[in-house]
């Protein structure tokens, strides 16, 4: 590192008027040549008073060969007596630094005991927030199984479908709807079977209250009675379900049916699970061709024709497809196909009333009657009153003049009275003859 090195550091500057090499007026290697100065000012300046510093150093320190052993030269020669300027100002830098790297440290491990007190600040409330949590979910699991453990339940598989539902009834409620085994086996019945006639109703309450030892009328009049509080109790258990049994009748027979059904305004729209798309598109379009025809009632032909006509579908059905498909209506109790002709059955009658009557208002109407959905029937050739084949048997009955029972009309009733010992299907001569309904 000598003295051309140092040269070497100086820029912009005369080297040769300040930097003169040893000569005879020097001693020692790497000295330059130190000129007297006239004033002090001049002599404090950074050449002269830089050029009697360097001159001061051994020569070991001077002929160091790069920075570090020129650093390490004056660390070992700090001991001396008198201290150099230039080493002294090398120490107080280094302290300086030294200072500077402790304050720094002393930052950084403030920082990070900081950082490590909001750490387990930040840990210790997210511990009490998942101990609370903890809290409150043990107690709704306690409620939960306190509930569970007063849970009544109701298991059952459809055989249309082989779908698994589950009913469940809080103790609260069984308290007051009293329900017992015979009631959950009755409705489970139900479930599984769908449509009942009156005779498998009570036969199916006699079983009931058999198999479990609960009391069963032997007479007819007390177990009317008591089959219908049984029936009311079930239907408050499962009101909440917008579930019912309902009583329906025949149209063809006049026979009395019983039904599980969804009283939810949106019943048909429960057949979708059980049903795809193009399949419930052609279900809608049977239901509207049957309501808008004369007699309640197409050819089978007609049915499978409709394919067709379907809109908005995305898989089209093919004809096959609309055979198989009224075949799976007609086993699921939906529809009635006999001598070729196809009708809504009771169980449609009685699950998509409310449906039928909403979305095709203008051609339907309600028998005068009993006031529920008429699809066959008889109706007033004048005004178009409508009446059930069962409620025209009933309402006429034993009367020599039977006229229309619209307060406002009142004219001759001009169709056969069915016979309440015979079939109360309409006759085809009396098809043929029904006066359309105009259509609003």
């Amino acid at each position: 590192m000598g003295s051309q090195a140092s040269q070497q550091k100086i820029y912009g500057r005369n080297r040769q008027q300040y930097l003169i090499p040893n000569d005879s007026r020097t001693r020692g290697i790497g000295r330059f040549y130190q000129e007297r100065t006239k004033t002090e000012t001049y002599g404090q300046s950074f050449f002269p008073k830089t050029i009697r510093d360097w001159n001061q150093l051994p020569a070991k320190t001077t002929s160091a060969d790069s920075i570090e052993g020129f650093r390490a030269a004056l660390k070992a020669g700090s001991g001396r007596k008198k201290k150099l300027p230039c080493l002294a100002l090398l120490e107080e830098e280094e302290e300086e630094e030294e200072e500077e790297e402790e304050e720094e440290e002393q930052e950084e491990e403030e920082e990070e005991q900081e950082e490590e007190q909001e750490q387990e600040e930040e840990e210790e409330e997210e511990e009490e927030e998942e101990e609370e949590e903890e809290e409150e979910e043990e107690e709704e699991e306690e409620e939960e199984e306190e509930e569970e453990e007063n849970l009544l339940q109701f298991n059952f598989r459809t055989q249309e479908t082989n779908t698994c539902y589950l009913l469940r009834v809080s103790s609260k409620d069984q308290k007051t709807m009293s329900m017992k085994d015979s009631h959950k086996l009755f409705l489970q019945s139900f479930m599984s079977r769908g449509l009942l006639d009156a005779k498998e109703v009570r036969q199916l309450y006699r079983t009931c209250c058999l198999k479990f030892n609960e009391k069963y009328a032997e007479k007819e009049e007390d177990q009317k009675a008591h089959l219908l509080e049984f029936v009311r109790t079930i239907n408050r258990n499962i009101q909440p379900f917008h579930m019912e049994i309902k009583k329906g009748v025949s149209e063809e027979e006049g026979k009395s049916f019983y039904c599980l059904v969804c009283t939810s305004d949106t019943s048909i729209t429960k057949l979708a699970s059980d049903y795809t798309q193009p399949e419930m598109e052609f279900f809608k379009r049977l239901i509207e061709s049957i309501i808008d025809s004369d007699n309640g009632e197409i050819g089978s032909t007609s049915a499978i024709n409709s394919v067709d006509k379907l809109e908005k579908v995305n898989k089209k059905l093919s004809k096959q497809d609309a055979q198989t498909l009224l075949e799976r209506l007609e086993a699921q109790k939906w529809i009635k196909i006999s001598r070729g002709r196809v009708s809504l059955a009771t169980r449609a009658l009685l699950e998509l009333e409310q449906y039928i009557l909403e979305v095709y208002s203008n051609i339907t109407d309600k028998c005068n009657v009993c006031k529920r959905l008429c699809v066959k029937g008889q109706s007033c050739d004048s005004c178009n009153t409508k009446l059930h084949f069962h409620c025209a048997t009933r309402f006429f009955q034993n009367k020599e003049n039977p006229r229309c029972p619209n307060k406002e009309c009142g004219v001759n009733w001009a169709h056969e009275i069915p016979n309440k010992s015979t079939d109360v299907e309409m006759p085809s001569t009396q098809q043929e003859s029904r006066k359309r309904k105009t259509r609003t």
